[in-house]
């Protein structure tokens, strides 16, 4: 627009500065005003070409700022579902852990308890043996202190 314009100037060298009553010469002069018209014609079909871009610039700008404001809308729900979506995974995940590990910790003492009532009989069956050598040791002493000879002691020993 503004080259436009300023090839529409070039035939005008002169720079002179308007004063009170210039307007009124060069109105009578029909030449000067029909130059003046021409140029106030020019000017104003530049201004309107000017303002009908702006308003075309003005309406591309307002449905560019309508598209980024529902493609922040977009981007703003899309984030929010993500973060909603992740948050229940993980509160899916710590309550799957939190079942696994109560799970190991029942196995756990389960396997404590089996091997506590393991150890219990251990002890029971060792403290069966230990009476029965005791009980074994007792006879034996009795059946070696009531022989007289040795052979009668060791055969007493196989007698019962």
């Amino acid at each position: 627009m503004v080259q436009k314009q300023k090839e529409m100037l070039r035939g005008y060298n002169e720079k002179a500065i308007a004063t009170a009553g210039t307007y009124n010469k060069s109105l009578s002069d029909p030449k000067k005003t029909e130059e003046l018209l021409q140029l106030l014609a020019t000017e104003l079909a530049a201004s309107r070409e000017m303002n009908v871009q702006l308003k075309q610039d003005m309406d591309d700008l307002k449905t560019t700022v309508a598209r980024l404001q529902q493609d922040h809308h977009v981007i703003s729900s899309g984030v929010g579902n993500f973060s909603q979506k992740t948050h229940t995974k993980m509160d899916k995940m710590i309550e799957e852990q939190k079942t696994q590990y109560e799970s190991l910790l029942e196995q756990e003492r389960e396997k404590s308890e089996a091997l506590q009532e393991e150890l219990r009989q251990m002890r029971e069956h060792q403290q069966k043996e230990w009476e029965a050598q005791n009980a074994f040791n007792q006879q034996l002493e009795v059946t070696v202190k009531s022989s007289k000879s040795p052979l009668e002691r060791l055969l007493g020993l196989f007698k019962k």
